[in-house]
């Protein structure tokens, strides 16, 4: 069973992710914002086997974190979740779209080394 944290405001589409992820067989945990997630992380050191981050977060972003993690020499897996696609310049890799619903990122995150 995998650690995955999820980092999102918005209450509603954080347990939506938790549901499924942990229909899944993944352990999931919660934060609201990335200053919260960054405590766990570099100041705590829980160990996660993955992030859900998203994008827009109040306070520092989902961008912000990943390279505040990078920076820490920090490598958890990352899925950033937002409700924009992604132009053709950015770094990113993949991501998944709002809202919610079960799509096939559920699929490879459980699927992959995790």
């Amino acid at each position: 069973m995998s650690r995955i944290l999820i980092v999102e405001d918005e209450a509603h589409l954080a347990e939506g992710l938790r549901f499924n992820l942990e229909a899944e067989g993944h352990s999931v945990q919660i934060t609201e914002t990335g200053e919260g997630a960054l405590k766990r992380l570099l100041k705590d050191r829980e160990i996660f086997d993955a992030l859900v981050l998203d994008v827009m977060l109040p306070g520092k972003d989902g961008f912000v974190i990943a390279h505040e993690l990078r920076k820490a020499q920090n490598y958890t897996p990352l899925l950033m979740l937002t409700a924009r696609r992604h132009s053709a310049g950015s770094n990113l890799i993949d991501s998944w779209l709002r809202p919610g619903r079960r799509q096939p990122g559920f699929a490879s995150l459980s699927h992959s080394r995790l």
